[in-house]
C-alpha cells in the first residue's frame, strides 16, 4: 500500500550533523522517496504542537530546541518501513535524534508540521557579516529511484563548516528552468555552435566534393551551429524540468514538472568556492576523488548538483 509519513530530526541530530546520513539510510533502507523537506528553527511552543499530534516528539525536548528538519518521505507501506530503519539509527546513534510518525499519527503530525512550516523557508534571512549565501541543486538524476545519493551527498557538504540555512524538494516548472539556464543558451551558441556548425560545413563538403560561397558557408555554420546549440539547452531544460519546452504549451509551462531536485541553501565565510571545490569540475571525468561529481556524476549535463559560482549568480 502506498502511504506518506513524516520523520523529524531534531536538533541534536542537525548539530552533530547526521542529516545526511540518516536521510541516506532512510530512502535506500526503507526504499521511500523524498517528497518534502525543510529546516525549522523548533521553539518549545513548536515542539509541544508536534508532540499533540505525534507523541514521540516529545522527546525532542531532551534535545533542547534549535534547528531541526522535517521529512516526508512515500513508499510502499512506508510507515512501517521507516519505522523499521528508526530502529537501527536509534541503536546506531542514540535515542531522540530522529522521529518517525505512528501509522495513527501520520495525518495529524503532518498537518501540525505544515503550520510550523509555512511561516518560513529559510533559518536566517540573510548571512551574518562578513559571509556568503550560495545555492546548491541537487539534480534530478539522484531522485529517480530511493537511493543514498542524496543523503550522501548532503554528508559530503557538511564537512566544509558552513551553515545550512535552507533546503526545499522542487519540482522546476518549463519556466523555471528556461529562465534559470536562461544565460547557457547563449553561451551554448557562442561557445558550441561554431564548432558544431564548422563540422556540419566540412562534412557537406567533403560528401559532395563542393565548395559553399563565403556567404554560404556562413550562413549554414550558423544555422546548424544554432540548431544544435538549442537542443542542447532544450536537453538540459527536459532534464531538470521533466519535459522539453518546444513540447509543452505555453498554458503548461507553470506547472510543476515531473523531474525533482532538491535545494540547499549554505552560509559562511567563502562559501560559494568551498561549494564548488567539494563539487568538483563540471565534468565528472576531470573531478578528483573524493569530491561529488567524483562519486556521483555522469557527464557534464548529467553531473549530480549545481552550484552558483557568485554571489551574484546566487542572488539571480
Amino acid at each position: 500500500m502506498k502511504q506518506a509519513t513524516i520523520a523529524i530530526f531534531s536538533p541534536a541530530a542537525l548539530k552533530r550533523q547526521l542529516a545526511g546520513i540518516f536521510l541516506a539510510r532512510i530512502m535506500a533502507r526503507a526504499k521511500v522517496e523524498l517528497e518534502a523537506a525543510q529546516l525549522i528553527e523548533l521553539s518549545a511552543a513548536d515542539t509541544e504542537k508536534i508532540s499533540a499530534a505525534m507523541p514521540a516528539a516529545a522527546n525532542l525536548n531532551a534535545t533542547g530546541n534549535g534547528e531541526s528538519m522535517f521529512c516526508i518521505f512515500s513508499g510502499e507501506n512506508a510507515v512501517q518501513a521507516v519505522t523499521e530503519v528508526m530502529k537501527n539509527l536509534r541503536d546506531c546513534f542514540g535515542e531522540n535524534l530522529v522521529i518517525s510518525a505512528a501509522e495513527s499519527e501520520v495525518a495529524a503530525a503532518m498537518t501540525a508540521a505544515a503550520a510550523i512550516a509555512a511561516r518560513c523557508n529559510l533559518l536566517t534571512s540573510s548571512p551574518a557579516s562578513g559571509e556568503e549565501r550560495t545555492l546548491l541543486i541537487i539534480k534530478p538524476e539522484n531522485f529517480r529511484a530511493p537511493s543514498v545519493r542524496p543523503g550522501a551527498i548532503i554528508d559530503m557538504l557538511s564537512s566544509l563548516d558552513l551553515r545550512w540555512v535552507g533546503c526545499k524538494v522542487h519540482h522546476m516548472t518549463t519556466n523555471d528552468a528556461l529562465e534559470f539556464y536562461g544565460p547557457v543558451q547563449q553561451a551554448l551558441r557562442s561557445k558550441l555552435g561554431p564548432k558544431i556548425g564548422s563540422k556540419a560545413l566540412a562534412a557537406v563538403e567533403s560528401e559532395f566534393a563542393f565548395k559553399f560561397s563565403a556567404a554560404a558557408a556562413e550562413e549554414l555554420v550558423e544555422t546548424v551551429g544554432n540548431g544544435f546549440a538549442d537542443d542542447q539547452f532544450e536537453q538540459i531544460v527536459e532534464f531538470m524540468s521533466g519535459k522539453r519546452p518546444s513540447e509543452v504549451p505555453v498554458e503548461e509551462r507553470d506547472d510543476p514538472g515531473t523531474a525533482k531536485c532538491m535545494v540547499l541553501i549554505f552560509d559562511g565565510v567563502d562559501a560559494v568556492a568551498r561549494i564548488r571545490t567539494i563539487l568538483g569540475p563540471t565534468n565528472p571525468a576531470q573531478a578528483p576523488g573524493g569530491t561529488v561529481r567524483y562519486d556521483f556524476g555522469t557527464d557534464i549535463m548529467v553531473n549530480a548538483s549545481h552550484a552558483s559560482d557568485s554571489v551574484e549568480s546566487f542572488e539571480r
